[in-house]
């Protein structure tokens, strides 16, 4: 095999198995005060408000991707990530729009998160998979916000109930006596 013929295998195989750069996609809410340039956005959606016209979206998440939008208190916005069978850690951040101090909670997976148009980023206590709902309430003011997924290598490992986890220590126990009183006979 030739030098030239060794090197083209050598790239061929390296670029199979070569990790994927991870791509981003955002996706922009096209109602209240959102995004001021929708012009950066991959998918505009209209508002994720229960009233609005595109009420509880659902977005299948495959890749890194951005959530921007926009909310002004007393309303909600809400909207359903499918992330499949990966898994995602999820950040928060807001921007306060006017002279009032934006404030919010943030619930998906059980958990609530209370968030604030300071600008500060806000990781979300879980891991996620699967199909989530998230529900940003607006408590205070009017505010832009921007969620981020990013895939994770992270994954939720199921624990172990306590009466199973107790079998299976009389289990071992057990087996080794077993092995004791088998060695000494």
């Amino acid at each position: 095999m030739s030098k030239l013929t060794g090197f083209l295998a050598a790239m061929a195989v390296s670029a199979v198995f070569a990790p994927m750069a991870s791509a981003s996609t955002l996706i922009c809410e096209g109602g209240g005060p959102g995004p001021a340039n929708k012009s950066d956005c991959d998918y505009v959606r209209w508002d994720f408000s229960n009233d609005g016209a595109d009420p509880n979206p659902l977005l299948t998440i495959t890749e890194a991707t951005e959530i921007r939008g926009g909310i002004t208190s007393p309303f909600l916005d809400t909207w359903q990530m499918d992330f499949g069978t990966d898994f995602y850690e999820i950040t928060f951040s807001s921007n306060s729009v006017g002279n009032t101090l934006f404030e919010a909670s943030l619930e998906a997976g059980g958990t609530t998160i209370n968030v604030d148009g300071s600008g500060a980023t806000f990781e979300f206590p879980l891991i996620f998979t699967g199909l989530n709902t998230f529900t940003l309430t607006g408590t205070a003011g009017s505010g832009q916000w921007q969620v981020n997924a990013a895939p994770t290598s992270l994954q939720i490992v199921p624990a172990v109930p306590l009466p199973a986890s107790g079998m299976l220590l009389l289990a071992a126990f057990g087996a080794a006596g077993f092995a004791a009183r088998r060695k000494s006979a």
